[in-house]
């Protein structure tokens, strides 16, 4: 039971890690960078309205 258990939990690490290293990877694409610098101006931007 206990040697399932570590196997289960190692599984669940390197899926974690697995999921850390994709967002990274995506977060840092040299074609997304448009994408988020124009996000990152969005509280920049005036309001039409008041």
């Amino acid at each position: 039971m206990g040697a399932m258990y570590t196997w289960v939990q190692l599984a669940a690490l390197i899926g974690v890690c697995l999921t850390f290293g994709l967002i990274v990877l995506y977060a840092l694409w040299p074609g997304n960078r448009s994408q988020f610098d124009e996000a990152a101006q969005v509280p920049f931007k005036e309001d039409s309205e008041p």
